[in-house]
């Protein structure tokens, strides 16, 4: 047996709300999520709790389009 069920329906993790359940992925809990500004996306239950994933990608590309000077562009040009 597994471990129980984490039920985050209704819980909001970042810009992310969570609408419902979705088909697991293997073993890892699935979850139906609404983004701020408007977006559906199906997000891992564990990438939710751990805050790995905060948004539909909408908070990526408003942080790429302020610029060079932008922390989160810096550490993403960085990395290449």
């Amino acid at each position: 047996m597994g471990r129980p069920l984490i039920d985050l329906e209704g819980q909001t993790f970042g810009r992310l709300t969570v609408t419902g359940r979705a088909p697991a992925k293997g073993r890892k809990a699935q979850w139906v999520c609404v983004c701020a500004c408007g977006n559906v996306k199906t997000v891992s239950g564990s990438h939710l709790r751990r805050g790995t994933t905060v948004s539909c990608g909408c908070k990526r590309r408003e942080q790429m389009a302020a610029g060079p000077e932008h922390p989160a562009r810096k550490a993403a040009t960085a990395r290449s």
